[in-house]
């Protein structure tokens, strides 16, 4: 990248969204169809931990199931202009320091709208500067990782209790201090815009 990832830093780190959703029945959905397999994926050998994962991409078949959510994200991104992801972090843990990448391409991604699913009371989604570059790459898991936490400072943390648009070309990670697995549904436009009319 030509552009330091260190240079990429944004005033607005969320936003609260308010839209209607099936909430029940998404947790219905990730509890019968993703909660088994979600920390069973793909790991590697070179890293301890990944206490935070998430499941394979979910496109038009999944939003269909969900009229409710799918009408409110097409007025909010565009029709069928996203796909989206169930993220899990185990209990008592926390995630690696990430920047999220767009489409396992060395680009980074620049918003996600994230909606509670099942515990996301009382844990937080942390924003860092860091004063160092990631040391780990992988265009598996789509994301530049700090695998350390030196050279870190938290500049801000969010309870996710409302769906929020969140800022992820700015290092960031889950913090979960509680005694449950923390589930949210990440939203991410294929186009990775970098603004929307509503921000």
């Amino acid at each position: 990248m030509e552009e330091s990832l260190q240079t990429l830093v944004h005033d607005m780190l969320y936003k609260q969204i308010l839209f209607e959703y099936e909430s029940i029945q998404l947790q219905e959905y990730y509890i019968n169809n993703i909660a088994a397999n979600i920390f069973s994926l793909k790991q590697f050998p070179n890293i301890e931990k990944y206490n935070h994962r998430g499941s394979s991409a979910l496109g038009k078949e999944f939003f269909l199931k969900f009229s409710v959510l799918k009408f409110s994200l097409d007025r909010l991104l565009g029709n069928d202009n996203y796909i989206g992801r169930f993220f899990a972090t185990r209990p008592n843990s926390q995630g690696f320091i990430h920047i999220d990448m767009a489409g396992g391409k060395p680009i980074p991604r620049y918003w996600s709208l994230n909606i509670p699913v099942l515990n996301c009371q009382d844990n937080y989604h942390e924003w860092f500067n860091i004063g160092v570059e990631p040391d780990f790459i992988s265009t598996d898991f789509n994301s530049w990782f700090w695998t350390k936490d030196s050279n870190t400072e938290l500049i801000n943390k969010l309870e996710l209790k409302d769906p929020y648009m969140l800022k992820v070309s700015v290092p960031h990670r889950i913090n979960n201090p509680t005694d449950q697995v923390r589930v949210a549904l990440a939203i991410r436009t294929i186009d990775n815009r970098e603004t929307f009319d509503f921000l």
